[in-house]
């Protein structure tokens, strides 16, 4: 699961790799950035979520049915 980061002025990958405790050639790659002059205050880029809290539990039961919706998350209905 990705989250949105936009970069604010004065940070750049390292800073950001730092402050959250991410591999910086990780999010290179997950953001298609071949050189880090790439990377400028109000560019948006993904991060990956490390908060458990974000994520919600369900237990499928029986009768539940299973869709994915046009923005590419499942629903149970």
């Amino acid at each position: 699961m990705y989250e949105h980061y936009i970069l604010e002025d004065g940070e750049n990958l390292d800073t950001i790799c730092n402050n959250l405790h991410l591999d910086k050639k990780m999010i290179m790659e997950l953001n298609h950035i071949s050189s880090e002059d790439e990377v400028r205050s109000g560019r948006q880029i993904k991060v990956p979520v490390s908060d458990p809290s974000y994520y919600n539990t369900y237990t499928i039961e029986r009768g539940d049915t299973i869709f994915m919706g046009n923005n590419g998350l499942c629903y149970i209905n």
